[in-house]
């Protein structure tokens, strides 16, 4: 390369991860994306084809396993989990979350989540009003004992077949004058859509609560998803969040207080950084008014998994000559690849990251049909970042 790029500031450069996006099947690329309105609040619709594959995690991604969970046992991970009993969410008042293994339960490798009828009239108590009620049905629901804040999250659910039941992967954090919540994805009704193509997601920011920036993202998958298991994953980051089905981007969002952005697969918030939180598994239902939805059908989650980056120990990663390895993909302050005197044939699928600029220099050589993601992420305080893994038990 004659010259050299230069990537700084908050920018999402790659060769690959724009190829790997879903594609959509309506709207224009011109579209006006309004990132607020005068509540903090906004909507947007998205057309989405599903890929029926998954790809491989974005290399530097490691698991941290201590806060993971592959559902391997007999029997929930209470070390690792909380189950939810006798409540009732203030949304679906319909259903009550119990610690039954008829609603909750482990085996052959996954975690079953199961709507049942409350034949015994079991009293559970609404989150928003304090008031002990009888739902028509009874679920499942489990959130970690530990706190998340900043890295990969990802699970694989089955979508049952009868729409009305929703399974969510989410988080939510709660401080007495805060609230964040990031929807990895819930399978919910959708404004103006069909129940058996829909999934939503939504990130919440606030402080004070009660004047939180909202964003709520409702895909409209083009294929009808129910009775198939996908992959849904997000990297939540200071000021950014990328939400994945199936190891493709789905949509990107970024802290930006511009009125509107013009690029369509790009929707922006006032999203401050998060606090941490809580990941929650549920599984609610929303039945018609004539009937209750039977029979009975599980969903199930095959895995939890968390991810972090690994900080590397120098300020300026510049190889002599680059290769493919645990330390390339680790995170930089600089990233230099190719100059006087340095190679980099990039040959093999990779991901670059960085904290403030990357640099591809004279001698940056990329063959044909070989791709690769660039990425420059804000990370404040990364000495002590919670994107980071930070100790040695915890890398792989």
């Amino acid at each position: 390369m004659k010259k050299f790029i230069y990537l700084c500031g908050m920018i999402l450069f790659s060769l690959n991860i724009m190829a790997q996006n879903i594609n959509e099947t309506g709207g224009t690329s011109k579209e006006r994306v309004y990132c607020r309105d005068s509540t903090n609040k906004f909507y947007k619709h998205l057309s989405r084809t599903i890929s029926p594959t998954n790809i491989p995690i974005t290399p530097g991604w490691n698991v941290l396993s201590g806060f993971s969970d592959e559902f391997n046992g007999t029997s929930l991970d209470e070390n690792k989990w909380l189950v939810r009993d006798k409540k009732i969410h203030q949304y679906q008042p319909e259903v009550g979350f119990l610690n039954s293994i008829d609603n909750v339960s482990e085996k052959d490798g996954k975690l079953y989540l199961t709507v049942t009828p409350n034949v015994n009239s079991i009293m559970c108590q609404n989150d928003n009003t304090g008031v002990w009620e009888t739902p028509k049905l009874l679920s499942g629901w489990i959130s970690t004992n530990d706190t998340f804040r900043y890295g990969y999250i990802e699970t694989r659910c089955y979508l049952p077949q009868n729409h009305h039941y929703w399974p969510c992967f989410w988080t939510t954090g709660r401080l007495p004058n805060d609230y964040d919540e990031v929807d990895i994805f819930e399978r919910t009704e959708g404004h103006d859509t069909d129940y058996p193509h829909v999934i939503r997601q939504n990130c919440y920011d606030g402080t004070p609560a009660a004047n939180h920036s909202y964003l709520s993202q409702i895909l409209n998958c083009s294929q009808n998803i129910s009775g198939d298991s996908l992959v849904f994953g997000a990297e939540i980051l200071p000021h950014e969040i990328v939400f994945y089905i199936n190891g493709k981007v789905s949509s990107h969002v970024k802290h930006d207080e511009a009125l509107y952005n013009d690029w369509n697969n790009f929707t922006c918030t006032d999203m401050d950084e998060m606090i941490p939180m809580k990941v929650i598994i549920s599984l609610t239902c929303a039945p018609s008014q004539q009937t209750v939805p039977l029979p009975q059908e599980s969903t199930w989650f095959d895995y939890f998994r968390c991810y972090k980056l690994i900080r590397g120990s120098v300020d300026t990663y510049h190889p002599v000559v680059f290769s493919h390895s645990a330390q390339s993909t680790m995170v930089y302050p600089h990233v230099i690849l190719g100059g006087n005197g340095h190679v980099a044939n990039v040959s093999t699928p990779t991901a670059i990251w960085a904290e403030q600029d990357i640099i591809l220099d004279k001698g940056f050589e990329l063959p044909a049909a070989t791709s690769f993601s660039a990425r420059v992420i804000s990370v404040p305080n990364p000495e002590d970042s919670p994107l980071y893994m930070n100790t040695l038990e915890d890398k792989p």
